[in-house]
Formats: C-alpha cells, sequence, structure tokens
C-alpha cells in the first residue's frame, strides 16, 4: 500500500540545501570538497593515461570571457591541452634514456603526499629513509599551456566530456588554486581589447566554474564526483576528437638537451608536461640532461608555476646568481651531486632551500 504521505516526505527529504544539486551554492560546496584532497580521488591505471586537456568555447575573446552565451559554450568547443605532471606516476619503464646502472643511486630526493594530501619532501641516503613535512602544501602541477585550442571534428560525448571523472577533476584542479597565465599570446582567438592580465585570469577563472558544475550535475546521479569512472582509452579517444593532421602537437623528447621553445610540450612518461617543469625533476635515477641549465630562458615563461627543482646527477656549469629571481615561488631547491665548474656568488644558505655537495 503506499504510504498516504509520500509527498509530504519526499518533499520534506529533499528541501534540504544540501541535497539539491541545482544549487548554485551546492556545487559550490562540491568542489571545494573535493578540491582539498585532488590527489586522493584521482587515480591512473597503466592502459588508460589521460592526456590533460580542458574544453572551453571554440571563440575566446574578450566578449566571451565577460558574456559567455550559455547556449553554445557546452556544445560549440575546442580543446584545450594542459601542463600536468605529478611525481607519484612518473613511469620508469618508459623513459626514454638508457640508465647508466640498473643499482639505484642515492642520495634519493622524492616529492610525496599522505591520505589528507599534505605534502613532504622524503630523502633517502641509502641507509635511512626521512621525510619532512612542508609548511605549506604545493600545488598541483597543472597549467594552461600557451597554445591555441585544437578543433574537435564530431561531437564530444558525454562520457568524455562533463560526465568524466577525469575532465572533472582537471576543472576542479584550475579551480583550487589562483589561475595564472605566464603567457596567453595563442590561448584566446579574438582580441583581448584593454584586458589586463589579472583581468583575463579573473575572468577565464570564472569561465572555468560552470564546466566545474556541469561536472557536478552530471555525477550527481552517479554517487558523486570522486565515484566516476575514466573511460577505457580515454588518451586515444580526445585524440580522435581533434584534427591533429591540420593542427600537430608541439611535442619534444626529454634527456635530448634543454629545450628553449616556449609554445612545445615535453614528453616526461606518462606525461605531457611544459619545459619547466620537465626540467624540474633531472634525476640521475629518473634522466639525465647532457648540459644541464638553470638560466632562464629554458624555464620562463612557465618558471613562476614551479614549487620544486630537483637536479641530481646531470653535468650543470653553474648556478646563476639571479636564482631565486627565475623561481621566484620554489618552496623545495635540491641539487645532489653536481660538480659544477664555476660558481657565482652564491647564498649556500637560504630559507627552505636544500643544496648538497
Amino acid at each position: 500500500m503506499i504510504d498516504p504521505e509520500w509527498k509530504k516526505t519526499a518533499l520534506f527529504s529533499f528541501s534540504f540545501c544540501y541535497q539539491s544539486i541545482t544549487r548554485p551554492t551546492v556545487q559550490e560546496q562540491t568542489i571545494t570538497k573535493h578540491s582539498r584532497k585532488l590527489l586522493k580521488w584521482l587515480t591512473y591505471r597503466d592502459s588508460n593515461l589521460p592526456l590533460s586537456v580542458i574544453l572551453l568555447p571554440s571563440h575566446l575573446d574578450d566578449t566571451t570571457l565577460k558574456y559567455p552565451n550559455a547556449k553554445t559554450m557546452f556544445s560549440d568547443i575546442s580543446v584545450h591541452r594542459l601542463c600536468f605532471f605529478q611525481d607519484g606516476y612518473i613511469d620508469m619503464k618508459k623513459m626514454p634514456m638508457v640508465f647508466p646502472s640498473k643499482i639505484k643511486k642515492y642520495p634519493e630526493v622524492r616529492s610525496t603526499y599522505d591520505d589528507i594530501n599534505i605534502h613532504a619532501i622524503t630523502i633517502n641516503d641509502g641507509k635511512e629513509e626521512k621525510t619532512y613535512p612542508l609548511k605549506q602544501p604545493r600545488e598541483v602541477c597543472l597549467h594552461m599551456m600557451d597554445l591555441p585550442g585544437f578543433t574537435v571534428n564530431k561531437p564530444v560525448p558525454e562520457d568524455l566530456s562533463y560526465a568524466c571523472l577525469y575532465q572533472a577533476w582537471t576543472y576542479v584542479a584550475l579551480l583550487t588554486h589562483k589561475l595564472l597565465l605566464p603567457s596567453y599570446t595563442k590561448i584566446f582567438t579574438g582580441e583581448l581589447g584593454s584586458l589586463e592580465r589579472k583581468q583575463i585570469e579573473s575572468l577565464l577563472f570564472q569561465l572555468i566554474q560552470p564546466y566545474a558544475s556541469l561536472c557536478s550535475l552530471y555525477s550527481a546521479q552517479y554517487g558523486g564526483l570522486s565515484n566516476q569512472e575514466n573511460p577505457t582509452y580515454l588518451s586515444e579517444k580526445i585524440q580522435d576528437l581533434c584534427d591533429d593532421k591540420k593542427q600537430p602537437i608541439p611535442i619534444e623528447l626529454l634527456g635530448k638537451g634543454m629545450i628553449e621553445n616556449n609554445h612545445t610540450f615535453v614528453r616526461f612518461p606518462p606525461f605531457l608536461a611544459c619545459k619547466a617543469h620537465s626540467h624540474s625533476r633531472v634525476d640521475r635515477n629518473i634522466v639525465r640532461i647532457p648540459d644541464m641549465s638553470l638560466e632562464s630562458k629554458f624555464y620562463e615563461p612557465y618558471s613562476e608555476k614551479m614549487d620544486i627543482l630537483i637536479v641530481n646527477g646531470s653535468p650543470m656549469k653553474s648556478l646563476p646568481s639571479n636564482l631565486f629571481n627565475i623561481f621566484e615561488n620554489l618552496q623545495v631547491l635540491t641539487i645532489l651531486n653536481v660538480d659544477l665548474i664555476q660558481t657565482q656568488n652564491f647564498p649556500l644558505v637560504y630559507l627552505g632551500v636544500m643544496i648538497w655537495k
């Protein structure tokens, strides 16, 4: 027998604000909740390592930033590839270099994090491993690349866009920290008028919010954002959507030498990252770069997004005297087993910096 009070009960059950996912405040709460534990709810599979992309309006200019069209912004889109580099997922089997020894060499420095997303630096000297928590959590290494969006040659299905775990994670991750655009000459397809950098960053941040909210709406009927799944062969399916033959992805290989081009990806398996973040993990147990350099031209404009720099066992001639002007947001600097040919007047004692010889 049907409960005669079922209407009253149903209305009462869904009258609470936190249960109405269509409310903007509830969507903001959902995004905030998941942004606090980004690394905990993102998972990878060996056969499904995704590209880092977001979907944005196909025509990006000052008008789109200020007044996005809600009728077309989710369907008339371009694919923007991002730099993403996360220490814990480096694929040693796919690194392009041949290691000089199969035996791991020490000391070794790693960036780690625990279940509550508190970051730390772990140092292993071969006998003992010690962990040093950072006073401030490191940002997730994810940012826009100064490259034009790739046009799609077919409609993007929901399971590759707004109902996809990784896509939702990417939007939320971009909203977790202050959105910075060190360079944006190629990202936008139209004029930006009199908009200055801070205004562009703020407007783009606001533009991304509806996409994250739509992902939250899609996931509400499937148990929440962190319970979504990535589709099988996500990378290949995303590539199939883009007309890459007309718009090839600029990619260079790490290990042959320092890379100076600002508008290219560097392949650091399994990631496609910017030149700054790829050069920031030159560890002899992972990859070695001949003629390693810390000159600004090999890191700018993305050096402001770097918070850790590890140089271990790669030849390097000197340390630039303006090192901390180049890497102004560093939390950790580690230089190990490097025979410097020249030395500048360089502060060996610096707050938050480790320099090992």
